[in-house]
């Protein structure tokens, strides 16, 4: 009944399906061996760096995006550079997730339009809460609000899912490497 209604949503409204699960499936394996072969750190130490990794990838993706550069007559980077980062912000953000034990992967979402200056105020805000109040709907808040990032930027589920695919072997291959 309840995948029905899903179905119904996504063809008849029109609603957008995100589904996580495989990827955060695959931060978890790249979450343990990062773990195992770095310094080691108590969770609290490891919380507050992906909190802060999250903050500064999403500013990079700003940066690529360039909506606050009002001074600069310079375009946007390459649809492939802002997914880059945008796909960033999504391993840190799973990794979070993860932490948080979330079990509900699957996004459903309909009509984002608001401006990306406003995505990105809501999005610090909520990460800067998320340090201090650790819970899975905040979480979930924020993931929903890179999915608007990247509806708004025109890349589909499909383009995540790649993009996140390539992204996770070029960590391991970091890691391997010492970077």
């Amino acid at each position: 009944m309840f995948l029905n209604y899903i179905i119904y949503l996504i063809v008849k409204l029109n609603y957008m399906k995100y589904d996580f699960t495989i990827q955060s499936e695959k931060q978890k394996k790249l979450d343990k061996y990062i773990k195992n072969n770095t310094k080691k750190m108590n969770e609290n130490e490891y919380w507050e760096n992906r909190i802060i990794a999250l903050n500064i990838e999403i500013g990079e993706v700003s940066n690529e995006i360039r909506f606050f550069k009002y001074w600069s007559k310079k375009p946007s980077s390459s649809k492939e550079i802002i997914l880059d980062e945008l796909v960033d912000c999504l391993h840190f953000a799973f990794s979070l997730g993860n932490t948080l034990k979330n079990e509900e992967w699957i996004l459903l979402m309909k009509d984002m339009k608001r401006p990306i200056k406003i995505i990105y105020f809501d999005i610090s805000k909520k990460i800067l809460e998320l340090s201090y109040n650790k819970n899975q709907k905040l979480f979930k808040s924020i993931l929903f609000t890179i999915c608007e990032i990247s509806y708004v930027m025109g890349y589909t589920m499909k383009d995540l899912e790649k993009a996140y695919d390539i992204k996770n072997k070029k960590n391991y291959d970091r890691q391997k490497t010492g970077y």
